[in-house]
């Protein structure tokens, strides 16, 4: 099974979570939502992207508009990196549209690291999600 992972991101937080799970997928691929491949080829897409003022960043909302009837026809996850997690709802809800939000296998949020800051390693991840992510994926 093949996994196309397409994210969106500003400070590299949602590019690192993508990374990530390009690793411990196997079949999969990442790409930056500007670059990315259309998604007919591919049995899996994930979608994520890093989030300011509760949205999701513009080239992945774009890729999802472009492309938003395969993907309804794809098994689909969709994480988000935000350090506020409290407003990964409200985000989520903001960011991606209802019948994409339904479909999907999983909606987690990874965490993220605040702005300006420079947290050391990976201490902003949220593994747990992580790993509900990938299992999801993996049907596992």
């Amino acid at each position: 099974m093949s996994t196309l992972i397409v994210y969106a991101s500003k400070s590299g937080t949602a590019k690192e979570c993508a990374d990530i799970l390009a690793q411990k997928l196997d079949h999969s691929q990442a790409y930056g939502a500007a670059n990315a491949p259309a998604p007919d080829e591919w049995d899996t897409v994930v979608l994520g992207s890093g989030v300011r003022m509760e949205k999701a960043y513009k080239p992945l909302l774009k890729y999802m508009t472009k492309h938003a009837e395969t993907l309804k026809t794809k098994r689909v996850a969709i994480y988000l990196c935000n350090g506020d997690l409290d407003s990964f709802v409200p985000s989520l809800e903001k960011s991606i549209p209802a019948s994409l939000r339904e479909h999907a296998l999983a909606t987690v949020c990874l965490g993220g690291r605040p702005p300006f800051s420079k947290k050391p390693g990976q201490e902003w991840l949220q593994s747990d999600q992580m790993d509900a992510l990938v299992r999801a994926v993996d049907g596992k």
